[in-house]
């Protein structure tokens, strides 16, 4: 599987040809008010009539459990500077949902704040007021889900999880970005399994494992965290070869990292530098 993400330009210039597209869109109250879902889901609908979708609120990806944790530290100063008639955040909600993923069509989706808006704020109407017309066509599309949670959860990552239960061989991502996403990793341990089942990888050099298991044009691709157009060519590169035999090459490379030759580097750095 591999993902084309974006934010201002709707393509890169890849004529996308996978057996199976997911598609994630933030349909936050930015979005809303840009003007441009309208336009964005005549394409995604047009192009990619069959695939599934998922409606985000925001493109934040974080663990739940370091969201959950900072929230509450946030509400627990949030009420001690009101105690102490200090300026605080009036509409703070006392916790937070945890993300969970909902058909568009039911109604739950009526609740959800993108949907309703948020009445101490007149610029966020909701998409239902913003764009009726939209709203009403999501709603009639049984391949339409949603992420059910408020912006601060980050709980994008729960869309990607799903499209890819549902085997999807590439994702589509419309997203604004802004809420944040953890982009330095000291590793990144999926890359490993990818490669273990013979997936190539587009990977940033954020990504500590970057230099390890990527040879460029053999078990993928790499290209600098930020740099959109070195992703694009890196996609570029990857669709006009993507019917290659890349699983064998992969395989080799990533079979050299097993917990018995980690166990026996470790053995040997030990023993070149004994502890004092």
């Amino acid at each position: 599987m591999f993902l084309i993400f974006q934010s201002l330009v709707f393509s890169f210039g890849i004529t996308l040809k996978a057996r199976k597209l997911g598609v994630v869109v933030s349909v936050n109250m930015r979005a809303q008010n840009q003007g441009v879902l309208p336009g964005i889901f005549e394409e995604i609908f047009k192009e990619f009539p069959d695939s599934p979708v998922f409606l985000t609120n925001g493109g934040g990806m974080r663990d739940w459990e370091v969201v959950e944790k900072e929230y509450k530290k946030r509400v627990d100063e949030n009420n001690q500077k009101k105690k102490a008639g200090q300026p605080h955040e009036k509409f703070l909600a006392k916790e937070l949902k945890r993300p969970e993923a909902a058909r568009f069509n039911t109604g739950a989706a009526l609740d959800w704040v993108v949907v309703q808006g948020f009445e101490p704020n007149p610029d966020y109407v909701g998409l239902k007021a913003k764009h009726p017309d939209l709203f009403d066509d999501l709603r009639r599309r049984s391949g339409v889900w949603f992420i059910d949670s408020n912006k601060e959860a980050d709980g994008a990552y729960l869309a990607f999880e799903e499209l890819m239960k549902k085997g999807v061989e590439a994702i589509y991502w419309y997203n604004q970005f802004d809420r944040p996403i953890e982009g330095e990793e000291t590793w990144g341990l999926i890359v490993n399994e990818a490669m273990a089942c013979g997936t190539p990888a587009i990977v940033s050099t954020a990504c500590g494992c970057t230099p390890d298991l990527i040879v460029q044009g053999e078990t993928g691709y790499s290209f600098k965290l930020g740099d959109v157009q070195g992703l694009a060519e890196c996609l570029r590169r990857f669709v006009a070869r993507r019917n290659e035999a890349w699983s064998e090459r992969v395989r080799a490379k990533i079979s050299q990292y097993t917990i018995e030759k980690a166990t026996e580097g470790l053995a040997r750095a030990m023993a070149a530098q004994p502890l004092v």
